[in-house]
């Protein structure tokens, strides 16, 4: 799992949020990792995209072996 941290600022939020809807246009999207029992698709990892929650970055930090700042 990997974490993809964009400017903080208007352009960043943006750019997350295009990069959000691509993949949501695509079935790659959280709908998509929630009913998703593997991170392969045809033998290769499968890339899926949301904008992240608290909660989301608070179960990040538990399974990573470094931290994200609050």
């Amino acid at each position: 799992m990997s974490i993809l941290i964009f400017e903080s600022s208007a352009t960043g939020y943006f750019e997350a949020g295009c990069l959000q809807r691509d993949l949501a246009q695509k079935g790659l999207d959280r709908n998509a990792w929630d009913r998703s029992g593997s991170w392969f698709s045809g033998g290769v990892r499968q890339l899926y995209g949301f904008l992240a929650t608290k909660q989301d970055l608070d179960a990040f930090n538990q399974h990573s072996q470094g931290s994200l700042p609050d």
